[in-house]
């Protein structure tokens, strides 16, 4: 017999998942964003190098790093740019609070 869950029914995410994703959006903010395009030009680098000498299993586990490394700096210049609209926004918002009409 199928059941269908509830929202009460879904777990509730433990507080130490959520300070440890906290954790890691912290470290990743404190990367400059050129690192990851950097490192995924390096691992294009030595997959090609990997390849060159028939060490092709390696080759492709390399390789497939840089995707991953595009991502992280996509999202890691996303989490910047939404931050910095967020504070522009409540700058605003403090200077507009001080005005009378």
């Amino acid at each position: 017999m199928e059941t269908h869950e509830t929202l009460q029914d879904q777990p509730v995410r433990e507080p130490r998942l959520v300070e440890r994703i906290s954790d890691i959006r912290e470290q990743l903010r404190q990367i400059p964003e050129d690192s990851f395009l950097i490192g995924a030009a390096l691992s294009v680098g030595a997959s090609l190098l990997l390849r060159s000498i028939k060490k092709h299993h390696d080759a492709q586990f390399v390789g497939q790093w840089a995707p991953t490394l595009l991502l992280l700096g996509l999202y890691a210049k996303r989490r910047r740019e939404s931050r910095r609209t967020e504070y522009e926004r409540s700058a605003e918002g403090k200077e507009t609070s001080g005005d009378v009409h």
